[in-house]
């Protein structure tokens, strides 16, 4: 036994650098224990290193907080600390309160430790979810954090049962209590505390160790989504203070032009459509019954599918699409005048961050229309439910067309195309719209009745109605279907086949999704088609 003396801010053993050797019983001042994550202190009557293992690197640091005095003896295994408690017989009951104390203060560590752990990975995940939508806000593309689909939440060491954090808080509660009528009614007791708390102790300890090393694998694992998500949050911030100063420039400027050039649609035309717009957002009547009012917004509508088709078709073979292009495409945006200040700059944010769908169930209209054209999808059938080929027919039996003409027109993408936009797309944006008697195919900051971050229709929210739907009818995308193998004996079997449908995105903020069509050609196992507003202006109802 040797008696040391140490001053206040020195080092008795360092974490990872000196070997357990000695145990020390504190006979004067306070010591603190430190690891990576979690501390606990020790005083007058305990014991130092009886939760660490002999012949082993330190698990913490030991720094003397006040000037403090401590007994040092040898340690090389458990017949050792027995001797030294045997030779400290007269403290015993002290040396047992103490060492309950030591194991409250790691339990308690424990647990805040867990409880932090569990905290953190429960706001990645949190942050997450949220991530799509805050780069909608932010204008930003969303990445994919590969890392973030690997994390699993921390786990208890199951070895720790929950009641002994309990017993052990409960036991240094009634300190004084057991000190007198326990601890000192016989050596053997107070030995056996001592050696049952050090058990737990190195089990405590080896558990800290696991979720300390559970915290740098998540720390890893989500560095790079940490560090996004205060860029994400940051550019959100910087906006809404733009926003709210007043003094940030405008997001967009002179749209109209800028996607009348790009269309290259003819002089009379693109003079015609600014004309009209401009005389549109000067009129606060404009959603009138007046014949006036409908005469605008008939010229309207027919002039926009014409640019639409025009932009449509140049934008195939552009890949760096300007945003007031993706704007248009997405939204029917025209004019961040008549879409004011506040809404252009949301949509040029969510057109910014648009991602397609991995799963190509939700789509775009024009990513439809794409589909459509390079003949990847049939085009959707028109308003007396005839499709593409049954169309042709009629106009032939009809003398429309021509056989010759038929031939050539079948598998004519520009044909094709022609026929998807003067029916889905020009029908289905009205039905989609809602209020059919006054629609506008153009944005208008004068039809959004809710914030557009929130009427913004993503894939994974029509994917979280779907659900919804399915979980009351779990069979309501699935049609009939045959299998037959007559080369073992089967030759009808007739199954249920779950077909998702396509749900297209019309470019218009509107209160009303519809099913276009049920089936696709004749065959029944083909994929319906529902639209939908890109901006749903009323919360869907799945229940």
């Amino acid at each position: 036994m040797g008696l040391v003396t140490l001053t206040k801010g020195q080092i008795l053993h360092k974490a990872m650098s000196d070997t357990v050797g000695t145990l020390e019983i504190l006979v004067k001042g306070k010591i603190r224990a430190t690891d990576q994550f979690t501390s606990f202190d020790l005083n007058v009557g305990g014991i130092i290193g009886l939760v660490e293992s002999p012949t082993k690197e330190y698990q913490y640091t030991y720094e003397a907080l006040e000037d403090s005095s401590i007994c040092t003896y040898h340690y090389e295994g458990t017949d050792d600390i027995l001797a030294m408690l045997r030779c400290n017989e007269k403290i015993a009951s002290v040396l047992a309160s103490q060492s309950i104390f030591t194991t409250h203060e790691l339990f308690y560590e424990y647990e805040r430790l867990y409880e932090r752990a569990l905290l953190e990975y429960k706001k990645v995940k949190s942050d997450y979810a949220d991530y799509p939508e805050l780069c909608i806000k932010a204008g930003e593309v969303p990445k994919k954090f590969e890392m973030l689909d690997l994390i699993v939440p921390p786990v208890k060491n199951n070895m720790i049962s929950s009641w002994e954090y309990g017993y052990y808080k409960s036991m240094k509660e009634h300190e004084a209590v057991l000190n007198k009528s326990f601890y000192a009614l016989s050596l053997d007791i107070a030995l056996g505390t001592i050696m049952i708390a050090e058990k737990n102790q190195k089990l405590i300890a080896v558990s800290i160790k696991f979720l300390t090393a559970y915290k740098k694998q998540l720390g890893r694992n989500t560095a790079d989504f940490t560090t996004t998500m205060k860029f994400i949050n940051s550019k959100i911030e910087n906006n809404e203070n733009a926003a709210s100063g007043g003094d940030g420039a405008p997001v967009i400027t002179n749209a109209l032009a800028a996607i009348l050039t790009y269309s290259g649609v003819d002089a009379e035309l693109s003079s015609k459509f600014q004309e009209d717009i401009a005389k549109f957002k000067a009129s606060e009547t404009r959603y009138d019954t007046s014949d006036e009012a409908r005469l605008l917004r008939k010229n309207i509508s027919s002039s926009f599918y014409k640019i639409y088709k025009k932009v449509f078709l140049k934008s195939l073979n552009d890949d760096d699409l300007p945003i007031e292009i993706k704007m248009f495409l997405m939204f029917g945006f025209v004019d961040e005048e008549l879409a004011g200040d506040k809404n252009t700059s949301i949509l040029c944010n969510i057109a910014r961050s648009y991602v397609p769908d991995p799963e190509g169930n939700v789509l775009l209209l024009s990513e439809w229309l794409k589909k459509v054209y390079k003949l990847e999808a049939e085009p959707s059938r028109n308003e007396f439910d005839q499709d593409w080929e049954t169309y042709l027919r009629e106009q032939k039996a009809t003398g429309v067309l021509k056989q010759e003409q038929i031939d050539a027109m079948i598998g004519n993408p520009d044909s094709r195309l022609d026929f998807e936009i003067h029916n889905l797309f020009s029908l289905g944006n009205r039905m989609t719209f809602g209020r059919i008697s006054v629609f506008v195919p153009v944005f208008d900051a004068m039809n959004v009745l809710r914030p557009l971050d929130l009427a913004y229709m993503t894939a994974p929210k029509i994917k979280e109605h779907i659900e919804k739907i399915k979980s009351i009818d779990f069979g309501v995308f699935c049609r009939q279907a045959v299998y037959s193998n007559t080369d073992i004996g089967i030759t009808q079997v007739y199954y249920a086949e779950e077909v998702e449908p396509y749900i297209i995105l019309m470019p218009n903020a509107g209160t009303r999704a519809t099913l276009w069509q049920e089936i696709e050609g004749k065959k029944e196992i083909q994929r319906a088609e529902c639209s939908s507003p890109s901006l749903i202006l009323k919360i869907p109802r799945t229940a």
